[in-house]
């Protein structure tokens, strides 16, 4: 065995116990005294400070170091600043380039009236759509549609439709005034005769037409399937609402709501927010309200909106030119 490759000597011959009782009472001794010379190096420090004051050739020593510390780590700052900037400016490249690509992703998933209103979400939507039954494709006009987005509950939200029933009627009127396929043009007149006694202040009339409407929409699109979208005692869940693609979930996500079971014999209790079934099957002053028929005829105006686009695509494809409608 070479000398490299010997052992150490500890590791082959065992030290004298008497040795090693020696070194075990060092070792105790320098772990009772090492608190002690920490506490003396403490004093010592705090007794030279005065020493390092402005009037101390220490205090040139500290400065010229801090001097040369600063120019140390000045290129790295400086170094860090540039980068920063070129970081910047290849976001702000990226961004512009990605920025048309951006705004076809949002008119791609969103209808109009949301593709320009920022910061929000899925969940945002779904309580807006499905959980309260109101309307958001097409109508109301951003501004509204962003209120009612933010609102904190559905009570907040019912009094923002409370608060803008005249501007949400406007904005309905100008949804039903150009719808342009055959299919939806016969339903048309009872649109605008629906908005205009609401117009007039006969709100329970109103709300008594948009039901039909929204119940005409369903059947148009829907036909014998229509029944997969509305609870029953067969259908308990909104599975069928899982097939559809975005723009088609906030287009027909209210209807769920909209037709809550409600059974006069039964002896339910009149629901508060607009149900068509209530609607059709009751006369009563908690379900005929001003906010109610301004939601049945966001619901019916939307519905009938989605409908035209998804004909007018179909139209165009008959004459041989590729819809424009996005999912």
């Amino acid at each position: 065995m070479t000398t490299d490759d010997q052992e150490p000597l500890g590791s082959r011959v065992p030290l004298p116990e008497p040795l090693r009782r020696q070194l075990a009472e060092v070792q105790r001794q320098l772990a009772d005294i090492a608190p002690k010379i920490t506490l003396v190096d403490s004093a010592v420090r705090t007794a030279i400070q005065p020493l390092i004051g402005k009037h101390s050739p220490f205090a040139k020593y500290v400065e010229e170091q801090n001097a040369i510390l600063a120019r140390s780590i000045q290129p790295l700052i400086d170094a860090r600043a540039i980068w920063g900037e070129q970081l910047a400016a290849q976001q702000q490249a990226i961004s512009k380039s990605l920025g048309p690509a951006f705004e076809a992703m949002r008119r791609y998933f969103l209808p109009p009236n949301l593709q320009h209103i920022q910061h929000f979400d899925v969940d945002q939507i779904k309580a807006v759509v499905s959980d309260d039954g109101i309307a958001l494709y097409g109508v109301p006009r951003p501004a509204i549609a962003k209120a009612i987005i933010d609102a904190p509950d559905s009570a907040a939200r019912r009094k923002v439709l409370e608060d803008h029933c005249s501007e949400i009627s406007v904005d309905c009127r100008n949804l039903a005034e150009n719808y342009a396929c055959e299919a939806i043009v016969k339903l048309q007149p009872y649109a605008i005769e629906a908005l205009d006694a609401f117009d007039a202040g006969l709100h329970a009339a109103a709300q008594s037409l948009a039901a039909n409407l929204v119940e005409s929409a369903l059947n148009v699109r829907f036909g014998d399937d229509r029944y997969k979208y509305t609870p029953s005692k067969k259908n308990t869940t909104k599975e069928a609402y899982d097939e559809f693609t975005v723009r088609e979930f906030i287009a027909f996500g209210p209807v769920w709501e909209t037709y809550q079971q409600y059974f006069v014999r039964n002896g339910d209790p009149v629901p508060e927010t607009f149900s068509r079934n209530a609607t059709a099957h009751t006369v009563d002053e908690v379900q005929y309200t001003k906010v109610n028929a301004v939601q049945g005829l966001m619901i019916a105006c939307a519905l009938l909106y989605r409908l035209d686009e998804e004909n007018a695509a179909l139209e165009q494809t008959a004459a041989g030119v590729t819809g424009q409608l996005r999912d």
